[in-house]
Parts: structure tokens; sequence; C-alpha cells
């Protein structure tokens, strides 16, 4: 596969507990949508492999990279990688009340809990930027397809599997097929809920689409001065930014 493919990268990865050396120098890439089996007998050091891709154990030398990141850098936030990463420990540690995949979703799905404001505000983030075309160039182009694309996952979602919306209340009308695999979706509807399900998908991007540039239009002063300040240093931060916003208009010279 590609290096663009490649979902963990080890990279002479060694841990011990004193003078005990239990992984020495082990380098591999775990590819995404790919089924990786670490074989060996007891003591090997297997399970002290598996925890150390998410610092579960903390290596004593080598680097893991997780999705381009460094995960072994005490600067990067462990627990939003975590998010990312489901972990199925042994024994007593699962829930017997649980199946195996309720068991391994349950920290992701703890983790990232998110309100119906939240996914709302979400999709209006966005559509932002196709609004900001729209309300400056009264043009669109090609550059807000990944937005619209992001926007679009997080209403379906609303609709088919988070009980979000009025019409169809708390019905799961999607299934997740190898949520750690991809993630692929299918309907489990008849071919008229789907359409219906469509209408509200679009129903729910259009109304944020609106909000983002409700938004814009009301602060288009602020959108100009962000833009020159962009123009003038390329980049800006976000203290910058609400700096900017908060900016009374009389104290712009």
């Amino acid at each position: 596969m590609s290096d663009k493919n490649v979902l963990i990268q080890v990279k002479d990865l060694k841990k011990a507990f004193g003078t005990n050396q239990v992984l020495d120098g082990i380098t591999t890439d775990i590819c995404q949508g790919e089924v990786v089996a670490v074989i060996g007998p007891s003591g090997s050091g297997k399970s002290t492999f598996l925890r150390s891709l998410n610092l579960l154990e903390v290596p004593t030398g080598g680097q893991i990279l997780f999705e381009g990141t460094d995960i072994t850098d005490p600067k990067v936030d462990i627990n939003r990688h975590r998010q990312k990463i489901g972990m199925v420990f042994q024994q007593f540690n699962l829930f017997p009340h649980k199946t195996v995949k309720e068991n391994i979703m349950l920290a992701p799905v703890t983790l990232k809990l998110m309100s119906k404001e939240e996914a709302l505000n979400k999709i209006a983030t966005f559509t932002g930027g196709r609004a900001a075309e729209e309300l400056i160039f009264h043009s669109i182009t090609t550059g807000a397809s990944n937005d619209i694309e992001q926007a679009t996952k997080i209403a379906r979602a609303m609709v088919t599997r988070y009980g979000m919306t009025d019409e169809f209340d708390m019905v799961a009308m999607e299934t997740v097929n190898n949520q750690y695999l991809g993630g692929d979706t299918s309907l489990t509807c008849s071919p008229e809920t789907a359409r219906m399900i469509d209408e509200q998908v679009v129903k729910i991007v259009r109304t944020q689409h609106e909000k983002a540039l409700n938004i814009l239009k009301e602060n288009e002063g602020k959108l100009h001065e962000i833009a020159k300040y962009l123009l003038d240093k390329e980049t800006i931060t976000g203290e910058e930014f609400m700096e900017i916003y908060e900016r009374n208009d009389a104290d712009v010279n």
C-alpha cells in the first residue's frame, strides 16, 4: 500500500521492565483496512506491544506514529488520539453483560458524545467556507468539497443513527459495518424511507448553510479585517482571531 494509507507506524520500538527487555527494536507498518494478527508464545511481549500502541505501556525507546503524529512525544495530547483507538482488554477487564462489539465501542462512544446542538454547529462550521465565497465573491468554487462531505456525513448520521429528528425519532435507519476497518454504512429501510432520509439530510445542511451565511453577513466587517490580517501575516492564532472579533469598530485605525 502507499504511504498515505499507513495508519500506524512503529519504528524501533523498545520496552523494558527493569533488566527484562520485552520489546527490542520492533518496526512495522499497519495500513488502513488491514487486519493484523500478533502471534507468539506466552510472555513474548504480545500484550505489551499492543498496550504500547496507545501508551497504556510507555515505551523506553522508539516511535509510534498514529495518522502521522508521533504519540510518544510528551507534547502530544494522547487522550485525543485514544478516542480513535479501540482496545479490548483480557480476562476480567471485559464487561460480561456487553457483546464484543459493545466492549470495543465503549471508550470511543463515551469520549465522543455530541449533543444535537453541537452537531448542528459543526455542520454550520463546515458550510462556512462556501458561505464566505457566496457573500464575498458572489460565486462558488470546488474548494468546499471536503467540507460538504463532512457536513453531509454528520447530517445523515443525525437522521439515521443518532435519533436526532422528529420525523424518525429513535429509530435506527442505518448500520455501520466494520467500524474500525473503514466504517462503511448501509441503510436498513425501504426505498421510500431512504428518499425521506435524503430530504431530511438536505434540509439540515441547507438550514445550517443559511445560518452560516447569516452569521457572516452580520459580521462582514470582521470577515474583511481577518482576511486583511491573513494577507499581512499569513497565519492567525485563535487568540488573535478572538482579539479581532471582539475589538470595537471604533478601535480600528
